[in-house]
Parts: structure tokens; C-alpha cells; sequence
């Protein structure tokens, strides 16, 4: 009889873990693949990834408008610098071009309550863009990454439709 009782809090302190391990994952994971729209959440520092649009002469260049919304007891860098691309082989690009300067997020300290929204511009086209990645600033420098999914909700979307549209060799 004593064993079976061991046998059966054993199984339920094991199916409490589990859970709590599945609870820990979702929320380390919160700010993971978030949609274009949707902002990732540091305690009362929100960051959004407001939009992901083409530009250039032959659309050959990426804008994304970003807004930073300031809801702490302290200022915090805003800067072209805390946003990177990724591409399909999740290489990484931090390089930005000359946009338009009326449009362009303008760099410095987000005081207490306030709200500072703008584009990043980098020479890299949309249809390579898988990511698009928020690398929090010192005080957050501890906090992890957010992403967003640009052009496609899922990596495994992106592979579905290239799929589709495979056409077999034919012999």
C-alpha cells in the first residue's frame, strides 16, 4: 500500500514539473515570433514593429517603422542600432541606409511616460527578410530578444509555400 502511494505522488510531483517547466518555456518565450503589429513587453518598456515595407527605386531595400513606448520610472535609449534583419539561413544584417530623413527614428533617451516612433532603413530586400529582431539596451541588456515574423507568419509557412510551389524534374 505504501508503495503505490509512493508510486502516485511520485507521477503527480512529476506531472507538476512538467507543467511548470511548460509554464517557464511560454513565458521566457513571450516575445518570440510576435506579429507585425504586436509589441514585445519588458516590464513597462513596450517596443512594436509597427510595419515592414519595400522601398528603393527596384524595391530593393527594407523600411520597418518601430515605435517605443516608455511607461517606467526612467529614461531609456532609443536607437537605429537595437534592430537587426534576419534572412531565410538566419543570418543576421545591422546595416542601415539613408531613408527619409522626416521618417527616420530619431536616436536618444525615451524620457519617463513618453513615445518615440520611426523608420530603420537597411539595403536588404523584403522577399529575403524572414526576422525582423529587437536587441534590448542597457538597463534591459539582460532581457532577451523579441522577433517579429515579417512576410510570412512562420519559418514553416515559408517552407510550405515554397513546397507548393515546387514543380517536380520531369523526365
Amino acid at each position: 500500500m505504501s508503495g503505490t502511494r509512493i508510486k502516485g505522488f511520485v507521477s503527480v510531483l512529476g506531472l507538476v514539473l512538467v507543467l511548470l517547466l511548460v509554464s517557464c518555456r511560454s513565458q521566457t518565450n513571450k516575445n518570440i515570433d510576435l506579429a507585425v503589429g504586436q509589441a514585445a513587453e519588458y516590464g513597462g518598456w513596450r517596443v512594436t514593429v509597427v510595419e515592414v515595407a519595400q522601398f528603393g527605386l527596384v524595391d530593393d531595400q527594407t523600411g520597418i517603422r518601430v515605435r517605443y513606448e516608455n511607461n517606467t520610472d526612467e529614461a531609456i535609449r532609443a536607437d537605429q542600432s537595437d534592430w537587426e534583419l534576419e534572412d531565410f539561413d538566419g543570418e543576421r544584417s545591422q546595416k542601415t541606409t539613408v531613408g527619409l530623413p522626416e521618417e527616420a527614428l530619431p536616436g536618444g533617451d525615451v524620457a519617463p511616460g513618453g513615445m518615440v516612433e520611426g523608420r530603420v532603413y537597411y539595403d536588404t530586400p523584403t522577399k529575403n527578410l524572414s526576422r525582423v529582431v529587437y536587441r534590448p539596451p542597457k538597463p534591459l541588456r539582460d532581457a532577451k530578444e523579441a522577433t517579429w515574423v515579417a512576410g510570412y507568419k512562420s519559418h514553416q509557412e515559408q517552407a510550405s509555400r515554397l513546397w507548393r510551389g515546387h514543380k517536380p524534374l520531369t523526365r
